[in-house]
Order: structure tokens, then C-alpha cells, then sequence
């Protein structure tokens, strides 16, 4: 049986790490992918600069909304690309829901009821930093985009976010046989 083959110069998720295969002659993440993982973590850096314990899931929400914006990316209210926004600009959709408590726990996005972010962030809250960034690459056609998903467990503290684990600082590089 013949092993499945990743077609070269895709862009794969793997366990929390994120890969790229080198296509033949690569040698480096190809520039436009480098832009959306630097917007990434810098997305990354404002979540964790706005997240704490002590303030409600609504307020932090806001402050959140705001400060993405103003960094100069477009939160975005759907997990989903929006074609029709500024073609320069990385979207930035959030979901930071709890882990483990089901629905009766805070709630930082736009999903879920609203009294989910009437909710105080507790003490150590256990939640799952999720976000996706969206950065529009209209040289791979009309309305075509690169998605990059997090979803790191971590504590919103009163100082700040603490993680399980690192989430991803990389992206590692595959070497196509």
C-alpha cells in the first residue's frame, strides 16, 4: 500500500506545532506565510496583555476587540474569512471558552449566550486561548486566504495568562523526500 503523500508548500497544523513541507528548491518559509505567523504571535501578545482574572468575560471581550483593531488588524465576529474587508488587513476572530465546565463558565467571543459574558473570570480560569488569524492572499486567486487556528489550554490569572504547555512559537520546517 502506497503511504499518503502531503502535496508540497501546504501548511498543516500538526499537535498543537505547526509544520511547513518544503516544496523542491525551498529552503525557508515562503514570505507571506512568515507575515502570518509574525501577525499570529503578535495577536498572540495582545490576548495575553488583556486577559486577566477579576473582570468580567464581556468586558475583557471589548478590550480585546479594541486593542486588535487597533494594532491594525480587523476583528472579525465569525470564524470565517470575509472576502469583502480590506484586502491589506489580517481578520482576527476570537473564542476563548472554558475548559471543562461546559456552558456555566465565562465566555470571551461573540458565541454563546450573553450571560456567559456577564460571567466574572475567576482566579485561575481555565479556558482555551483560541483565535484564528485570516491573512487574505489574492495571488492564490479571488477570495483565497491563509488560516492559522491556536487553541492552547491556559489559566487567566490575575496577572495574566498562564499556558499547560508552550503554546507555538514556531513553525517547523518539513523536508520533502
Amino acid at each position: 500500500m502506497e503511504p499518503e503523500r502531503w502535496p508540497f508548500g501546504n501548511h498543516y497544523d500538526v499537535c498543537f506545532e505547526y509544520g511547513y513541507i518544503l516544496p523542491p528548491g525551498e529552503t525557508e518559509v515562503p514570505p507571506k506565510i512568515k507575515r502570518a505567523w509574525a501577525d499570529a504571535l503578535k495577536v498572540r501578545k495582545i490576548i495575553e496583555n488583556h486577559t486577566k482574572s477579576g473582570r468580567t468575560a464581556g468586558e475583557t471581550f471589548e478590550i480585546l476587540k479594541k486593542e486588535i483593531n487597533k494594532a491594525g488588524y480587523i476583528y472579525v465576529n465569525r470564524q470565517i474569512f470575509n472576502p469583502k474587508l480590506d484586502p491589506q488587513k489580517t481578520q482576527v476572530p476570537l473564542d476563548m471558552h472554558a475548559a471543562g465546565a461546559g456552558i456555566y463558565a465565562p465566555r470571551i467571543g461573540p458565541l454563546g449566550p450573553d450571560w456567559q459574558r456577564a460571567m466574572e473570570l475567576p482566579p485561575n480560569h481555565h479556558f482555551y486561548f483560541e483565535y484564528w488569524v485570516y491573512v487574505p492572499m489574492p495571488e492564490w486567486g479571488e477570495g483565497e486566504y491563509l488560516s492559522l487556528q491556536f487553541h492552547d489550554g491556559a489559566l487567566a490569572t490575575p496577572e495574566g495568562v498562564k499556558y499547560y504547555f508552550p503554546p507555538p512559537l514556531k513553525i517547523h520546517l518539513i523536508q520533502a523526500k
